[in-house]
């Protein structure tokens, strides 16, 4: 068994120093969640209660842009030729993913933690495993910020040993849990076996009137601004590092420990995943866009406030009056007030506007500045808002895409190391928690690779395995030991492609080879040469994904070998196909690497036309038999046909 970093005895002791260290590194988030919800200041009358927004829809729409789909990756494990990482593989795509739907559906969840990420810098996530349509798997669960305390004195939540999570429940789940939990006791003692429960239903019953009130840190905001009573029974559990350590969930106030479980993970991380939107190396929880900016889009809330409350000034002014009047004065359209004093006069206050003539440019400039920090662009930017780059030429969007590209594409990293942790998590906590044996029903891909590595001698299964895996089914046993699977996200497949730019890449792709004369006659003199060719111009047009693309070492000896083949049945086989039209000939010869000219098959008359015998592939390699370079030859094919000078 790992080192303990929290037991029985200092749980506690534990948990309120990690509780102090944390609220002190929260104390903003507050003000963070009032700026990504797009909240006005409190406080802030007579002034309008509006806000200018820039910064919340930031939050909203890099979220949105960042989780367009769910990121593909392989499933694989330290063992060579091992069978487990492509039943894994089965299980994530087929058991885990489809109901990872707890609370909301999963690209929901994802799109919701990189927006919490971007509002306070990080995003935790607990991979909690229940119960969903009848079937037993992990799920991320999105833990809010003022639930989760940090070991103290650590620069990430990654590194932390160990940390705490608070969850709270109401008195009927409490309840629900006591009567499951005696009931598969009751059913286990009939059946002459001993339960072993990782609740203890007495602890439970002892909390079980222990309802507490939140504190303000774990008060949501919607339960804050629509004063709604969500208190409930406190259980923390301490997570910590470590195989086999244990995870202890308590009731602060009595101090009594509900549950013991032990980390089946054979990796020995604790179930806790984190998604940054920012790092600087000092912060555990990260920095987000509203302790980057939120003093700028403070001051544009205030110019907006001021704004609005200057216009209503300037639309209903204030009046003086003078002398003495037989009714109240009201300053509505068209009013007749009678005066009871000769002298008596309304003048409406003249109210200075200079300061509403420059809103619009200086909010502008302010809003360029807030983008140019956190990422992101609006059409509606005007080129003189006073940034260079804010200009509305062809360069300067392209550089504003380009900028905007990096930003995002860097969230969009952040997110996909976050879905690599908790699939890695997913994965092996579904082995280390499931128990029995399972009849799995696979795919025809996933039974094919089985296939092959028995037929290679790296599988080998019992008659019933090998006569059910003909039907594409297994049983897997999942009481014996499962070695650590690891899982790597394939990059940038959470992007949904843009087909119009992809269609320009094949397209210029094409062209490229279409257009060069030269291109096709080393296809076949040098193929080697043109693979090479090939492949670089592949991954230099802008294709997503170029690899998969790309020639492969394999393929190219492939089409080395074809090439020579077909030298060796036609040796004697000339160009000359004089029955052909001229662009026919000329399409022809390039086909087969030389290069014709109009004069060369007749459409054009020369003075004197040398008659000139066809080059043949016997040619060819009588003169790579002698030690003459492929450069060469194909120099004297080229000097021979076009100038009808020198001899192959």
């Amino acid at each position: 068994m790992a080192y303990q970093y929290l037991t029985k005895t200092n749980i506690f002791r534990r948990y309120e120093e990690a509780k102090r260290y944390t609220d002190k590194l929260t104390t903003p988030f507050p003000e963070f969640a009032r700026l990504a919800r797009n909240k006005p200041a409190p406080n802030i009358a007579p002034y309008p209660a509006v806000t200018d927004g820039t910064l919340s829809s930031i939050i909203e729409e890099n979220s949105r842009q960042v989780v367009q789909q769910a990121p593909t990756g392989v499933v694989t494990s330290d063992q060579e030729n091992d069978w487990l990482p492509i039943v894994a593989d089965f299980i994530y795509r087929e058991k885990i993913l489809p109901f990872a739907n707890a609370d909301y559906d999963l690209l929901e969840k994802s799109q919701l933690v990189v927006k919490n990420a971007g509002a306070f810098g990080s995003c935790a996530t607990f991979d909690r495993f229940a119960q969903h349509d009848f079937n037993f798997g992990p799920d991320p669960e999105i833990i809010y910020w003022g639930d989760l305390m940090l070991q103290k004195g650590k620069k990430s939540g990654e590194a932390c040993s160990y940390l705490f999570y608070r969850v709270w429940w109401q008195k009927s789940d409490i309840q629900s849990l006591i009567d499951s939990e005696n009931q598969r006791a009751a059913e286990a003692k009939k059946r002459g076996e001993k339960y072993e429960a990782t609740w203890d239903p007495q602890a439970l019953q002892a909390v079980l009137d222990s309802a507490t009130e939140k504190d303000q840190q774990a008060t949501t905001e919607t339960e804050e601004d629509r004063g709604l009573d969500a208190n409930g029974i406190e259980l923390i559990t301490g997570f910590q590092k470590g195989v086999k350590a244990n995870f202890y969930t308590f009731e602060p106030n009595s101090k009594k420990i509900v549950r013991t479980k032990v980390n089946n993970d054979p990796r020995g991380k604790m179930p806790i995943q984190w998604c940054y939107c920012e790092i600087d190396g000092t912060n555990p929880l990260g920095r987000g866009y509203p302790e980057v900016v939120g003093a700028i889009q403070n001051f544009m809330d205030a110019r907006m406030q001021m704004a609005g409350y200057a216009s209503a000034l300037e639309l209903n002014p204030p009046t003086v009056v003078y002398g003495e009047f037989n009714e109240a004065v009201e300053y509505l359209p068209n009013a007749v007030f009678h005066a009871s004093t000769p002298d008596a006069k309304i003048i409406p206050l003249d109210v200075n506007t200079t300061a509403q003539n420059d809103y619009i440019q200086s909010q502008s400039y302010l809003q360029s500045q807030l983008y140019q920090r956190v990422g992101g662009q609006h059409s509606n930017i005007p080129s003189g808002s006073g940034v260079i780059t804010d200009g509305k030429t062809p360069a300067a969007i392209n550089s504003q895409n380009a900028r905007l590209d990096v930003d995002v594409n860097t969230l969009r990293k952040h997110f996909e190391a976050w879905w690599e942790s908790w699939s890695e998590d997913a994965i092996n906590r579904y082995f280390a928690e499931r128990a029995g044996k399972e009849l799995l029903q696979l795919d025809e891909v996933t039974a094919d690779k089985l296939r092959a590595l028995i037929d290679e001698g790296h599988l080998v299964l019992d008659k019933n395995g090998l006569a059910l895996l003909a039907k594409n089914q297994m049983i897997i046993d999942y009481d014996s030991a499962t070695p650590a699977l690891r899982f790597k996200v394939d990059p940038s497949s959470s992007k949904v492609q843009d087909d119009a730019s992809q269609l320009k890449a094949l397209e210029t792709l094409q062209q490229f080879i279409d257009s060069s004369q030269t291109i096709q006659q080393i296809f076949t003199i040098l193929p080697e040469k043109a693979i090479s060719i090939l492949n670089s111009v592949i991954g230099l047009v802008g294709l997503e994904d170029p690899e998969k693309l790309k020639i492969t070492d394999e393929e190219k000896d492939k089409v080395v070998e074809r090439l020579a083949q077909l030298g060796q049945k036609m040796p004697t086989e000339a160009i000359n196909f004089k029955d052909l039209p001229a662009a026919g000939q000329i399409q022809e010869a390039a086909q087969a690497g030389i290069q014709l000219s109009p004069q060369d098959v007749g459409a054009v008359q020369p003075q004197q036309q040398p008659q000139l015998p066809p080059v043949t592939q016997q040619h060819i390699q009588e003169l790579r038999a002698q030690g003459v370079p492929d450069n060469i030859i194909a120099q004297a094919i080229q000097q021979y046909q076009n100038q009808g000078t020198g001899n192959v």
